[in-house]
């Protein structure tokens, strides 16, 4: 039985805007999650204060990972010297338990639409 080898990793830049264009897409799920929120709380027959501390809290979360998405990609446009070895990054990578999310990291994967993200419940 013969296993196929791992992608080779993507210098560090391009790995570096990989993790960005993922945290982006973090951010604008978590976005649109944020306004489903408010829209719920808006209609609610009750309203309380720890309703609008969750959107507060998640509002806070969608801009950090935007903040956050735009350095990751400012470092991928800066200039690295070329790793020792062919594997530097399989440490980081291997430890990623979601397999879309790695193969989208190694380039194996295409980018999908957030908004067409599929929810699997469990």
């Amino acid at each position: 039985m013969r296993h196929s080898s791992p992608p080779v990793p993507a210098p560090p830049g391009l790995l570096l805007i990989r993790l960005s264009e993922e945290m982006a897409t973090c951010a604008q799920l978590l976005t649109a999650i944020e306004v489903e929120v408010a829209a719920m709380i808006e209609t609610a027959p009750l309203r309380n204060r720890p309703a609008a501390e969750a959107l507060q809290k998640i509002d806070l979360l969608s801009q950090t990972l935007g903040d956050l998405s735009v350095c990751l990609a400012s470092l991928g446009k800066a200039t690295f010297p070329a790793p020792a070895a062919a594997d530097w990054a399989e440490p980081a990578l291997g430890a990623i338990r979601l397999d879309d999310l790695r193969r989208r990291l190694t380039g194996q994967a295409m980018r999908q639409d957030p908004a067409h993200h599929a929810v699997d419940f469990f």
